[in-house]
C-alpha cells in the first residue's frame, strides 16, 4: 500500500487571500518527520484512544474502513484536506493529524488544542456566509458538505 501523509503544500491562505504559515507548516513538518501509511495512522489513533479513554466507542475506526480503504484511501483529495475549502475527507484528516501529534509523537494535549483551534478558525473564516461554521454534515438539498470538519464527532471524540 502506498504511503500517505498529511502533507500540506505551501502555506495556508487566509480568508482574505493572504498567506500564513500557521497550521500548514506543522502539517508539512509532521509529514516530513515520518511518512506513515493510513493503516499505521489508524493503529496509532486506536492505541491512543485505548490508552486515554477507558471505554472507546466500539468500531470507531472500523466505520472509516467500511468502504475498503475508507474515506481517506478512496479520496484523491486527501493529501489536500487542509487546502482551501474543507473536503469530505477533511474531518478524518484532522482526526488522524491530531492523533499522530499526540499519540505517536507524544505531544501534550495543548498541542492538539492549538492545532485544532487554528484549523477550526481557518475553516470558520473561509467565507462570509458561514458555510463552514457549525456541525460538519452533508447537506442533501445542496449536495455539498457544510459546517466545519473540526466540529465533527470524530474530531471531537479524539480531543476528549
Amino acid at each position: 500500500m502506498p504511503k500517505t501523509n498529511l502533507k500540506k503544500s505551501g502555506t495556508a491562505g487566509t480568508a482574505k487571500g493572504r498567506k500564513s504559515k500557521g497550521q500548514g507548516a506543522s502539517v508539512t513538518k509532521a509529514a516530513q518527520q515520518a511518512e506513515l501509511s493510513l493503516p499505521e495512522l489508524r493503529k496509532i489513533t486506536q492505541a491512543g484512544i485505548q490508552k486515554h479513554k477507558p471505554s472507546p466507542t466500539e468500531g470507531q475506526l472500523d466505520q472509516i474502513d467500511a468502504g475498503g480503504d475508507g474515506v481517506a484511501g478512496s479520496d484523491p483529495e486527501f493529501a489536500l484536506a487542509f487546502d482551501g475549502d474543507p473536503k469530505q475527507c477533511s474531518a478524518e484528516a484532522l482526526k488522524l493529524f491530531l492523533s499522530f501529534k499526540c499519540f505517536h509523537q507524544g505531544r501534550k494535549e495543548s498541542t492538539a488544542y492549538s492545532a485544532y483551534s487554528a484549523i477550526k478558525s481557518y475553516w470558520d473564516e473561509r467565507d462570509d456566509n458561514g458555510t463552514f461554521r457549525g456541525l460538519w454534515h452533508f447537506n442533501e438539498r445542496t449536495a455539498r458538505w457544510k459546517g466545519n470538519p473540526a466540529n465533527s464527532p470524530a474530531v471531537q471524540d479524539t480531543l476528549k
